[in-house]
Parts: structure tokens; sequence; C-alpha cells
């Protein structure tokens, strides 16, 4: 079952600012840490399990030039708890991340 919901809004906010490149800026410093920290592999695993599970979804080519105004790209960065026998490490999206209007 999936559901769509709106973003409630009031009447008189700007207008959400560009996301995409700072979403793409942190992803690409979270992979060259993870390598460095040899946690790669486990990480991209727990992405895996992200879109088998369809709580996430690759965002089609044709949609890569919607209006910034119109869609907001959540970075993520990893969390490790190494008390854990499955999964090691999850990804947490950060959700209160500013757009390029704030």
């Amino acid at each position: 079952m999936q559901f769509i919901v709106p973003l409630p809004k009031k009447p008189h906010m700007k207008p959400l600012g560009e996301s995409c490149l700072r979403a793409v800026r942190r992803h690409k410093s979270l992979v060259r840490s993870l390598q460095s920290r040899g946690a790669y592999n486990e990480f991209h695993l727990a992405m895996e399990e992200y879109f088998e599970k369809n709580h996430a979804k690759l965002v089609p080519t044709e949609d890569l030039g919607t209006p910034a105004s119109e869609v907001f790209y959540l970075p993520m960065h990893p969390v490790f708890k190494e008390t854990r026998t499955t999964t090691k490490v999850r990804p947490v999206f950060d959700a209160s991340a500013p757009s390029s209007s704030g």
C-alpha cells in the first residue's frame, strides 16, 4: 500500500529553494567517508534494502528537471551501531536540511 500526501503550506510562505546540489554534495562526501572507514558496502546493502521494501525509489531521469520549488531532495547520513547483530549501519534522512532559500 502506498500513500501520497501533499505537504501543508502556509498561504504566504516563500517557495522552496534548490536542494539537489546540497544533497548530491553531501552524498559524495558520505561515500568518501564510508569508503575510508571500510563501511561503504554495508551502507550500500542497507540502502538496497530501502529500495527492495519500496521505502525509496530512484528519481526517473525525466523528473530531474523538475523546478526546485516543486521538489525537495533529502540528504542523509549513516548511523553506526556496532552492538547490533544484523545491520550495523543505517541511513538517516535529514528532513531539517535547509534549501537555498533557507
